[in-house]
């Protein structure tokens, strides 16, 4: 399925007097539902969006991912407790790049054409790891896990994210966001200073 997040793109300030000055831009891609499908590889659900940056060209130095995290079937009532949020996999192209984002067992799943850390290796030129992994992941709630490049990137035309449910499904990641975390205004920049946006690269 191949959506457009045009529509729902936000400017946010970023939080935090060492990034005062930067202005986000965000994209909701609005609710995200894998349904039931068998654990092993074959038919996993994939979602597709691409959304094009409009704002600000501050050179982006990363990228946070937000979501709230539920286990419903396909009539929205409540499913049995047998995924984690970090059963998603996502990848994202960026800059003729692909990022790729795992949990459990660093699966991507249908997006990397088979299960296994290898095979998600083999496929994206980066591979990281969600901060909330596994048992840290069981419960429904808001999650959220940031990823910072390692050098600042210009803002391209546009984003491709894709994604899938790398266990058995009826999952619910609602109001999904992606934001991308920009350098500050020039003047704040300079009372930052690149140690800082090192350090901030280092943030993982």
């Amino acid at each position: 399925m191949f959506k457009s997040a045009m529509a729902a793109v936000s400017v946010l300030a970023f939080s935090g007097a060492a990034m005062a000055g930067s202005l986000n831009e965000s994209f909701n891609l609005g609710n995200v539902f894998f349904g039931a499908h068998a654990t092993a590889f074959g038919d996993d659900p994939v979602e597709v969006f691409t959304v094009n940056p409009t704002q600000n060209p501050n050179p982006i130095i990363g990228i946070r991912f937000s979501f709230d995290y539920d286990e419903v079937n396909a009539n929205g009532n409540p499913a049995l407790d047998t995924s984690w949020a970090s059963d998603l996999g996502v990848v994202l192209r960026f800059d003729n790049t692909l990022y790729g984002f795992a949990g459990t067992f660093r699966y991507l799943g249908a997006l990397a054409g088979a299960y296994g850390q290898a095979a998600a290796l083999a496929f994206v030129d980066v591979l990281d790891i969600w901060s909330f992994n596994g048992l840290q992941s069981d419960n429904p709630g808001f999650y959220s896990h940031e990823f910072f490049f390692e050098n600042p990137i210009m803002k391209p035309e546009s984003i491709t994210i894709s994604m899938t449910d790398t266990w058995n499904g009826n999952t619910l990641y609602g109001n999904f966001t992606l934001e991308l975390i920009k350098i500050p205004a020039p003047g704040a920049a300079g009372l930052f200073g690149l140690a800082g946006l090192a350090a901030i690269r280092r943030r993982r």
